[in-house]
Formats: structure tokens, sequence, C-alpha cells
């Protein structure tokens, strides 16, 4: 079994409510294993105009994945 994938979206906005920029990195926190697929290394996405993020990540709670739960650090 693979793993399933998951998009993440959100608005980033300044404390002005004017669009943020910059990017968004997901780490996780230990290497997850599913079948033969390992997901260790950290996945990021820049923010568009709007300030958005949309960014597909690796599911941390399927059956098959093995820790159970991993914690994702974004940063």
């Amino acid at each position: 079994m693979a793993f399933t994938p998951i998009t993440v979206t959100r608005r980033y906005l300044n404390l002005d409510l004017t669009p943020a920029t910059g990017g968004v990195t997901f780490i996780p926190q230990v290497p997850m294993l599913n079948g033969d697929t390992v997901v260790a290394a950290p996945i990021g996405a820049a923010l568009d105009a709007e300030g958005d993020l949309s960014i597909e990540v690796a599911a941390n709670n399927d059956p098959d994945t093995y820790p159970e739960d991993v914690a994702y650090l974004v940063r």
C-alpha cells in the first residue's frame, strides 16, 4: 500500500491583513514507512500572491504506515 496524498491548504496574512510572502516547509519528525516507500525529506511550497498555500504531503495516519501518527514540523 502506498501513502495517501493529503492536500494542505491555508491562507497566510500579515498583521495588517495583507498577503504574506515566503514559503512553508513540512518536515516529518521521524521517517515514515509504508510498503516500499519512505518519507523522510522535508517538502516545501511557496505562498502565492494572495498568501495562499497548497501542498501535497503523505498522510501520517494510514493503517500500514509505521510508526503511527508521526507529526510534521511546519515552518
